[in-house]
């Protein structure tokens, strides 16, 4: 039985949506970002069912991932300014907080570069455009502490 590369496609994004919010390999799926689709899917839920959901899975690790390698999730593109890059990630942390996740894991290493300050690797591509370029923050430091707000 043949099954087509579309079907199969759409089967495994309902399947990582389902038992794991995070984010399958772009390439995999011709498609930029599964981010916007997975919102479609959780976005469909019932406002009773989140509720419902909330109350049966308190201690439950229920997560988002968050990847940045060629800007899959977040930021959505290289060179954002500051002010636009800590946007978009608060939105991404309001729509875990709407899902009733209470974990986001973010790539913060994407290809041997980082998201933070460290004198092994430099800044990420995926930020300001160039590798080894300083943001102008930490974004790491803005991603825990608007986390912790949030989640």
């Amino acid at each position: 039985m043949k099954i087509s590369r579309k079907i199969l496609n759409k089967a495994l994004l309902f399947l990582m949506a389902t038992f794991t919010m995070g984010t399958l390999n772009a390439e995999t799926v011709h498609m930029k970002s599964n981010y916007n689709e997975i919102t479609k899917i959780i976005g469909g839920l019932k406002k009773d069912d989140s509720n419902k959901a909330k109350k049966n899975s308190k201690k439950e690790l229920r997560g988002v991932w968050v990847a940045s390698v060629i800007n899959i999730d977040w930021p959505s593109k290289k060179g954002l300014s500051v002010e636009q890059q800590k946007r978009e990630y608060i939105s991404v942390l309001e729509d875990v907080k709407r899902w009733n996740m209470n974990a986001v894991f973010v790539q913060i290493k994407p290809t041997g570069d980082a998201f933070y300050p460290s004198k092994y690797s430099p800044w990420s591509e995926y930020l300001t455009g160039t590798q080894g370029v300083n943001p102008g923050y930490d974004p790491l430091k803005f991603m825990i502490d608007e986390a912790h707000k949030e989640v």
